[in-house]
């Protein structure tokens, strides 16, 4: 618990919440953006389990996307999810 709290006192000294906020908010409109665009993803929960396998680089390859508009929806989702996880060692080692 003691952890929590000193990680929970960096995020906030650093400013590190808000950016996490408005990444989760990224990813929820990107998902949800990426269900209505391709018929593919056929829920949200689907989307969801799409756009963590993009921002987090795993890929496992349960969905494809197939509409050009979905495609650049993923690739934009891809490079918030390489900037999110690139950020938060900086910040914490700085």
């Amino acid at each position: 618990m003691k952890e929590l709290q000193v990680i929970w006192a960096m995020l906030k000294r650093t400013g590190m919440q808000r950016f996490l906020a408005g990444f989760a908010l990224f990813y929820i409109l990107f998902c949800f953006l990426i269900q209505i665009t391709d018929p593919a993803v056929e829920s949200f929960g689907d989307a969801l389990w799409f756009g963590l396998n993009v921002i987090t680089t795993i890929g496992l390859g349960d969905y494809t996307v197939t509409t050009p508009l979905a495609r650049i929806l993923v690739v934009l989702l891809g490079l918030g999810g390489v900037l999110m996880f690139a950020f938060i060692p900086g910040v914490m080692t700085s």
